[in-house]
């Protein structure tokens, strides 16, 4: 199975990640692979969700509340419909542009 032929999503779970985002998001959103980029925020109060889409990723607003864990997770999963999701932090920085298909290679290679 070909990376190219496989489609990624990428789940950011964020809360006032501000100052985060612009060391890891623009290595995903740059990424060759072009994958699906959102952020899952609950009621950020540092303006996070609005840093995040001018970056480019699409963002899932939830209330505080409403947080958890798995389930927050399982939201992403759902909104991203991709064959395969990667769930961050946006503390984790990756490198360069290639750290979505080094990841994802070994991945599709296990798969097949």
């Amino acid at each position: 199975m070909r990376i190219s032929n496989i489609s990624i999503g990428i789940a950011v779970l964020t809360y006032n990640s501000r100052h985060h985002l612009a060391h890891c998001l623009p290595p995903l959103i740059n990424s060759p692979l072009k994958p699906k980029v959102l952020v899952i925020d609950p009621d950020s109060t540092d303006g996070t969700p609005d840093v995040a889409k001018i970056l480019g990723a699409e963002v899932l607003k939830i209330p505080y509340r409403e947080f958890n864990h798995g389930l927050t997770r399982e939201k992403g999963r759902k909104v991203l419909g991709t064959d395969i999701v990667i769930f961050m932090t946006p503390d984790a920085y990756p490198k360069d542009n290639l750290f979505l298909e080094k990841l994802v290679q070994q991945m599709v290679e296990t798969r097949a």
